[in-house]
């Protein structure tokens, strides 16, 4: 005789889960893997994930919510993604914040990531990331060109670079040269934003050292 073989399961399905023809089950995504902060200033800060699994169906978009952790209470704000990051604005400065992340396709909005802890940055001078400008190709012999360090601009006002310079000659070589760089730190770049700085006027043979200060309404970083 032939037999027929039938596998019970006592699993509870999802509410937002349903059998496809064929047997596949769909419904709502799961939760997206890798929520991670990419990068926090005084104000705003951006979050980035991976993909969430679709199970079944296509995801059209990710709903993100944040709210303050000493403020369990309070209601929080959400905002949608289209895509695997989001930037929260709006925050406060020196704050932490608990950020979670679902995504969502035509079964609905699908299980929601852990919190993830998220603190902005506090007042204070701004913050250099490395501590020297770097030598760029755009150099001749009287002028050089820097590439400047990154800088956590701080929470008061606009944050800006000041590139100091000096020589390393011995005092004795740099007699007679009124507008040649001293052994002193000088503003040889008083205000720049940019990312890079040129500075001309040099002479010929010197052997010069520069370093940037950042300022910001709250005084010079370190």
């Amino acid at each position: 005789d032939s037999l027929t073989v039938v596998r019970l399961s006592c699993r509870p399905k999802d509410a937002a889960e349903d059998e496809a023809p064929g047997g596949v089950t769909v419904g709502a995504p799961d939760a997206p893997a890798g929520l991670t902060v990419a990068r926090a200033s005084c104000n705003d800060a951006e979050v980035a994930w991976d993909a969430a699994v679709d199970n079944g169906l296509r995801v059209t978009g990710y709903t993100v919510t944040w709210r303050r952790q000493d403020a369990p209470g309070e209601e929080g704000a959400t905002g949608e993604a289209a895509g695997t990051s989001f930037v929260l604005s709006g925050l406060s400065g020196g704050t932490t914040y608990l950020v979670q992340v679902q995504g969502r396709n035509s079964k609905g909005p699908g299980r929601m990531t852990r919190p993830l802890r998220l603190t902005t940055d506090s007042g204070g001078a701004p913050l250099i990331a490395a501590s020297a400008p770097k030598p760029s190709r755009s150099h001749s012999c009287r002028s050089v060109g820097l590439e400047l360090p990154a800088l956590r601009a701080g929470c008061r006002g606009e944050a800006f670079f000041t590139v100091q310079g000096r020589s390393l000659l011995p005092a004795d070589e740099l007699v007679g040269y009124p507008g040649r760089l001293t052994g002193d730190w000088s503003d040889v770049v008083p205000r720049t934003a940019g990312s890079t700085a040129l500075i001309d006027g040099l002479e010929e043979y010197d052997a010069v050292e520069f370093r940037v200060v950042a300022h910001n309404d709250d005084g010079a970083g370190p």
